[in-house]
C-alpha cells in the first residue's frame, strides 16, 4: 500500500516497506529501448522495470535521462518508510519538429489573376511558397477563386517531420465560346428513306438541321444507318467559335457497288505489318475484301512501315457488281552493317503561302538534314567520300499545285524566272546534299527544297517521308533512312479576315493600308518582309521598322481572345488540322505558351526572331550532372551537337516533333534503326557492340 500527498506543491510518494523494492516503469516501451534510463537520488542509470531494495528511510529523488527526440519526464519526489513497496511511471512524449509544405500553381495566367492557396483554411499563399511548422499528419490544401478559371479540388497532403512536402494546383479556364454546326445529307431519296446525322454520338437530326452550344475544337460526325443505302463515313470537324462550320454528307446506294480486295508484297512487308485503305478510310490487311462500295473511281492508299518505302497512291475503278483488285510493293530501304543514315529536318513544321498572287509571308522553303556515321567500337562522321542523295517518293512535283512559280521572280526581284521545281536556293524536290561542314556542322543539308503539303495523288499530306540514300564511289547504294520533311499552308487568317466579296490576302493588305496609311493594296504581290524583317529568308526589312515577329505579334495579341480557340497560334501557326506540335511534350499536356510564352512575349522588341528561342535547359535541369550538356552556349537546340559531334536533332528529332510523336511518320525512322519510337537511345545503332564506359552526353572532356 501507498499513498500520494502533495505538500507545498512537491508531489510525495510515501512509501513503508522494509526493504521494499522501488520500481520504475518508462514509457513508452521503445524509449526505453532507445537507452532511457531511471536514477535514484543520480545515482547509477537503472533500465525500466528493474527495482532498487534497501533504500534508505526518508526522501528520495527519481530522476531520467535525456534520450534524443524525446521530452524528458520531471523529476519525482519520494519518501521511503519501509511499510509499502513504490511503484513509479515516467512517460516520455515525442520531440514534435513538424514538416514543411511547398505548393505550386498553374498556369501562370491564373497567378496573375489572383490565384493562392491555404493549408487547413490559413492564412493565404502564393505559387512556391513554403508554409513551415506544420504537424506530421493529414492536412488540407484548398484554392482560391479566380474569375474566368475552374479552381483545383481541395487536395489532402501527408506531413513528414523534417520532410518539406510538395503539391501543385491546375487552374482550368471556364469553357470558351461555342460554335455551331450544320450538316447537310444527300441524295434526296436518302432522306426520302430516313437519313440523319448525329454529332459526337448525340441524337440524331435532318439534313439541314443547325446544332448550336458545341464547344470549339474537334467533333465527330456520324452518319444514321438505313436500309439499302451505305452512310457517309464518319468526318471530323473544327468548330470555331462564333462560326456556323457546314458539311455535306453523301450517301450511296447499295444497288450500285462493288468490292475490292488488295494485294501487298512482298510477305516480309505484310508480316510486319503493311496494310492498305481506300479513300482515306480504315487500314486493312493485305487480302482484305471491302464491299459495298460505290461504283466509281477511288484511291488506294498504303499505311506507315518503318523500314520501308511504301507504295504510292493509286487509283481503281469499282465497277457494280464486281471485285476490282489492286496491289501495292513495299520496297525495303538498303541497311548496311557498316554505315547508318540518320535524316532530320530542321524544324517540326515548315510553313507557306497557299497563294502568292497578293503577298507573301514564307515561300515553299524546306531544310533537311542527315548524318552520316561509319559505325564501329569507335563509330566516326562521315562528311566527305560519299554521295548523299534525296528524294521524297509520293511528292515529286509542286509546280502544278502553287502559283509560287508564276510570282517568284516580282515577289523577289530575280533576273530570270524560277525553273518549275526548283526553290530559291537553286534546289528541288530530289537531289544532292552537301556537306555542312563549312557552316560548323557535322552533318550533310540540303535547302530551299520547295515541297507543298500536296501529295501528287491530290491528298494534303503534311508530313511527306522524305527518303536519304547514302551511295559509295561506285554509285551503289550503301544505306538509306526516311524522315518527314513537315510543310503546312494551314496559315487560317480567314478567321479574322474575311471581309465578303474580297479575298483574304486583299482584307489584310486593305486593313494595314487603313491602320498604317501604306498603299499595299494597289502594289501587290507584297513581301511582307521587304518592309519588316524576316530573318530566315535573309530579308532585312527597312530601318526602324519592328520585324515581322513582333510587328505580327504585338498587333495581334489583344485581338485574338475573340476567337476561342483552345491554342489561339493555332490561328496563324499550323494548325488546328496540321498541329504543328505534335511531339514528347505535346503527349505529356504541353502548348506553345509552356516554353514560348503567350503573344505579349513573343513580341518583346528585344527578342531576336528565330534566335531568342526556348533551350532545352531551361526546363531539364542537367546540366550540372558531371558528363552531362544540353545545348552549347549561344546556340539553338537545332544547331547544337552532343555525344561525339553528332547534332541533337539526328537522336533527338526536330524542334515541336521530338520523338516519340504522335505521328507515324515521324517514329518510322527510330523504329526501323532500334525497334522502338523514340530518341535514339539504342547504342549499337552505330556501335558494332555496347560500349563498356557510361554514354557521355556533352561536347566536353574531349568528346569533341
Amino acid at each position: 500500500m501507498y499513498v500520494t500527498c502533495r505538500i507545498l506543491g512537491m508531489l510525495l510518494v510515501v512509501v513503508a516497506c522494509a526493504g521494499c523494492p522501488i520500481t520504475v516503469t518508462i514509457l513508452p516501451p521503445e524509449v526505453a529501448s532507445a537507452g532511457a534510463r531511471w536514477q535514484l537520488d543520480g545515482g547509477v542509470p537503472i533500465p525500466s522495470g528493474i527495482p532498487v531494495v534497501r533504500a534508505a528511510t526518508g526522501n528520495h529523488v527519481v530522476s531520467f535521462t535525456d534520450v534524443a527526440g524525446w521530452v524528458t519526464p520531471p523529476n519525482q519526489d519520494i519518501f521511503v518508510d519501509n511499510v509499502h513497496p513504490v511503484h513509479l511511471t515516467g512517460t516520455y512524449t515525442r520531440t514534435v519538429t513538424g514538416g514543411s509544405l511547398r505548393v505550386t500553381i498553374e498556369p501562370q495566367n491564373a497567378i496573375d489573376g489572383g490565384a493562392h492557396w491555404q493549408v487547413d483554411g490559413g492564412a493565404l499563399e502564393a505559387s512556391g511558397s513554403i508554409v513551415s511548422g506544420l504537424a506530421a499528419g493529414s492536412h488540407t490544401v484548398s484554392f482560391t477563386p479566380v474569375s474566368g478559371w475552374t479552381k483545383p479540388a481541395d487536395q489532402t497532403v501527408t506531413i513528414v517531420e523534417r520532410e518539406t512536402t510538395t503539391a501543385t494546383g491546375t487552374y482550368t479556364i471556364f469553357p470558351p465560346k461555342t460554335g455551331s454546326l450544320t450538316v447537310n445529307i444527300e441524295p434526296q431519296g436518302a432522306l426520302d428513306a430516313g437519313a440523319q446525322w448525329g454529332v459526337d454520338g448525340g441524337t440524331f437530326r435532318n439534313s439541314g438541321v443547325t446544332v448550336t452550344g458545341l464547344s470549339p475544337g474537334q467533333h465527330t460526325v456520324s452518319f444514321k444507318l438505313i436500309q439499302f443505302w451505305f452512310q457517309p463515313a464518319n468526318q471530323v470537324v473544327v468548330i470555331v467559335a462564333g462560326q456556323t462550320t457546314t458539311i455535306t454528307g453523301t450517301y450511296n446506294s447499295q444497288l450500285q457497288t462493288g468490292s475490292l480486295t488488295v494485294t501487298i508484297e512482298p510477305v516480309a512487308a505484310r508480316t510486319n505489318g503493311a496494310q492498305w485503305r481506300i479513300d482515306a478510310g480504315m487500314y486493312h490487311a493485305s487480302g482484305a475484301m471491302v464491299s459495298g462500295l460505290p461504283a466509281g473511281t477511288h484511291t488506294i492508299s498504303f499505311s506507315v512501315l518503318p523500314g520501308y518505302i511504301r507504295p504510292l497512291s493509286e487509283k481503281v475503278t469499282v465497277t457494280a457488281g464486281q471485285t476490282a483488285n489492286g496491289s501495292g510493293t513495299y520496297t525495303a530501304l538498303v541497311t548496311s552493317n557498316s554505315m547508318v543514315v540518320l535524316a532530320y529536318n530542321d524544324l517540326g513544321m515548315h510553313c507557306i503561302n497557299q497563294d502568292f498572287s497578293e503577298l507573301m509571308v514564307l515561300p515553299p522553303y524546306n531544310v533537311f538534314h542527315a548524318t552520316v556515321i561509319a559505325k564501329g567500337e569507335e563509330p566516326r562522321i562521315t562528311q566527305s567520300g560519299v554521295t548523299v542523295s534525296y528524294d521524297v517518293p509520293s511528292n515529286t512535283t509542286s509546280v502544278n499545285k502553287t502559283n509560287f512559280w508564276d510570282f517568284a521572280q516580282a515577289l523577289f526581284g530575280l533576273p530570270q524566272p524560277l525553273p518549275p521545281d526548283i526553290g530559291l536556293t537553286g534546289n528541288g524536290l530530289a537531289g544532292n546534299m552537301v556537306s555542312a561542314a563549312p557552316d560548323g556542322r557535322t552533318d550533310w543539308v540540303v535547302t530551299g527544297v520547295p515541297i507543298t503539303p500536296i501529295d501528287d495523288d491530290g491528298s494534303e499530306n503534311a508530313y511527306p517521308l522524305g527518303v536519304v540514300t547514302v551511295s559509295g564511289a561506285n554509285g551503289q547504294p550503301i544505306v538509306q533512312t526516311q524522315n518527314v520533311i513537315p510543310v503546312s499552308w494551314e496559315m487560317s487568317c480567314f478567321l479574322c479576315h474575311n471581309t465578303p466579296g474580297i479575298t483574304t490576302a486583299s482584307d489584310i493588305l486593305q486593313a494595314h493600308d487603313r491602320l498604317h496609311g501604306t498603299q499595299l493594296a494597289s502594289h501587290k504581290p507584297v513581301v511582307c518582309g521587304s518592309c519588316h524583317a524576316q530573318p530566315p529568308l535573309g530579308l532585312t526589312g527597312q530601318a526602324g521598322r519592328e520585324t515581322l515577329s513582333r510587328a505580327m505579334h504585338h498587333a495581334h495579341a489583344p485581338r485574338m481572345a475573340v476567337l476561342g480557340v483552345d491554342v489561339v497560334c493555332y490561328a496563324c501557326h499550323p494548325g488546328l488540322r496540321t498541329q504543328c506540335l505534335r511531339d514528347v511534350h505535346f503527349s505529356n499536356g504541353m502548348v506553345c505558351e509552356d516554353c514560348h510564352g503567350d503573344m505579349n512575349a513573343v513580341a518583346d522588341p528585344s527578342r531576336l526572331p528565330w534566335q531568342t528561342e526556348p533551350r532545352c535547359s531551361d526546363c531539364h535541369p542537367r546540366s550540372p550532372m558531371p558528363g552531362f550538356e544540353l545545348e552549347q552556349p549561344n546556340t539553338l537546340y537545332r544547331n547544337s551537337r552532343g555525344h561525339h559531334g553528332v547534332e541533337c536533332e539526328a537522336c533527338h528529332g526536330s524542334p515541336h516533333a521530338i520523338t516519340p510523336t504522335i505521328m507515324p511518320e515521324d517514329n518510322a525512322q527510330a523504329i526501323a534503326l532500334q525497334g522502338h519510337a523514340g530518341k535514339i537511345d539504342t547504342c549499337t545503332v552505330c556501335h558494332t557492340a555496347t560500349p563498356d564506359d557510361p554514354f557521355p552526353h556533352s561536347l566536353s572532356g574531349g568528346d569533341k
